[in-house]
């Protein structure tokens, strides 16, 4: 009886990504409401905006893809911690074949970024989370240079 040997390879072509936006945060319940996750709430609105979903995990990260006016997309949040990004980022890139260029990090530049939001704050941050997924959908439909002269989130 003859052996066959069969490839169990990737068989299909990868879904192309043009660009790649990373929501940055720190995993788990002790740091949801923190500053440090605006990231992840700015990328978790977005998602839903364009129904999209975090159905994919990959290198230590969720990622959801779809077709956003017209362009591949993805849309990754890293599960380390926000010091070990890279990690997660890096690979998804690679395999993806998404140039620097086109990785979009978003994150909190705020200072005390592990204490959490007053009620007062959380009203402004709803405007400005607003105003964040504006700017990515603009990236996508007319690139950095204009979403840059545009927005200042």
């Amino acid at each position: 009886m003859p052996i066959s040997f069969k490839w169990f390879g990737r068989s299909k072509a990868v879904a192309p990504v043009e660009w790649l936006f990373v929501g940055l945060g720190n995993p788990g319940k002790k740091y949801a409401q923190t500053r440090h996750n605006a990231g992840f709430h700015v990328v978790n609105r977005f998602v839903q905006s364009e129904n999209l979903s975090f159905d994919e995990h990959r290198s230590d990260g969720l990622l959801a893809r779809g077709i956003v006016a017209d362009v591949p997309i993805g849309i990754l949040k890293p599960l380390t911690y926000m010091n070990l990004s890279g990690k997660s980022v890096a690979p998804v890139a690679r395999f993806y074949k998404v140039p620097i260029d086109k990785i979009v990090v978003i994150l909190s530049p705020t200072a005390h970024v592990l204490q959490e939001f007053s009620k007062a704050e959380w009203e402004l941050m709803t405007h400005t989370y607003d105003k964040a997924q504006q700017t990515i959908l603009a990236i996508i439909q007319h690139g950095i240079e204009y979403a840059m002269n545009n927005f200042n989130c």
